[in-house]
């Protein structure tokens, strides 16, 4: 097997050493002031790309200061709804199992206080192996109540998922019946592709909540 810097030079390519200048504080410190902070290492790699440009470390660190959150980061959304408590986890953007098992781990401490927990997964028709991932992976999430599974590759799913969770594949026609839903506190976790129906439909119940509610969201 031909090393990096071998294979660099047959490609007429400089290899740079992805290790910034500016100290981990100054970055950790930096990285701290983004709304949701995801995915250290890749602002490492950006700061060395920069450094390498030319950009001075007071750019760098006010650029990643003020970073404007990717509108896929994960969002927590809390309510009590008629008395039922009602949180929102929008991990849909982590879409890969380990980056989704940080979120559920940094989240677990929280799962013991509702009813049931509700999982809205997308799956993408171009993601099949993706699909398989997440149903083994969820197959050991115990504590799972229900899972709401939106888009391609149903028969896939149900064929690698071994857990004990009701599984719903959602249809056009389905009529869910949301008066015994909400009659629970409920933990909801959108997770497997920021694109598709799923996350509008997690979306649009959370918006509706609100309006029924009339009261704001914790966050």
């Amino acid at each position: 097997n031909l090393s990096l810097l071998e294979a660099a030079s047959l490609k007429n390519t400089k290899l740079i050493l992805a290790e910034p200048k500016l100290s981990k504080n100054q970055i950790e410190t930096a990285f701290g002031y983004i709304r949701y902070p995801e995915h250290y290492e890749n602002v490492e790699i950006a700061v060395r790309v920069c450094e390498t440009l030319g950009v001075s470390s007071k750019s760098i660190l006010r650029g990643i200061t003020n970073t404007v959150s990717d509108p896929g980061a994960l969002k927590i959304l809390e309510k009590e709804v008629k008395g039922k408590r009602q949180r929102f986890v929008f991990a849909f953007a982590a879409n890969d199992v380990v980056s989704f098992e940080k979120i559920l781990k940094s989240d677990q401490k929280k799962w013991s206080e509702f009813d049931s927990i509700i999982l809205v997964f997308n799956s993408k028709q171009e993601r099949p192996f993706r699909t398989i991932e997440f149903g083994k992976f969820l197959t050991d999430f115990s504590g799972l109540s229900k899972i709401y599974f939106f888009g391609s590759w149903q028969k896939l799913f149900r064929s690698v998922y071994e857990g004990n969770a009701d599984l719903t594949f959602y249809k056009k026609n389905i009529i869910f019946n949301f008066k015994e839903i909400f009659s629970k506190s409920n933990l909801w976790i959108g997770a497997g592709n920021y694109q598709g129906f799923g996350r509008v439909w997690l979306e649009k119940l959370a918006a509706d909540l609100n309006v029924i509610e009339g009261k704001g969201w914790k966050s």
